[in-house]
């Protein structure tokens, strides 16, 4: 389910950085003139995959120890 912008529902483009704030791109660019200052949706999720896919590589190595003995 994709994001909406808090200020008009079109699917957000951009989002504050540690906020669950997000906008589309005519209104980020409405409220705050330079979008370079925002974070893009897509590079969150993919810090969120990496980090996840991160957690899941521990947890089976950690699976993997738990076997063995």
């Amino acid at each position: 389910m994709p994001k909406k912008c808090i200020l008009c529902e079109k699917e957000a483009e951009y989002c504050i950085k540690g906020s669950s704030e997000s906008y589309c791109k005519e209104c980020a660019v409405e409220q705050f003139h330079d979008v370079d200052y925002l974070q893009k949706i897509e590079e969150q999720a993919r810090k969120i995959v990496s980090l996840v896919e991160d957690a899941g590589e521990e947890g089976v190595s950690d699976d993997e120890e738990m076997s063995e003995e």
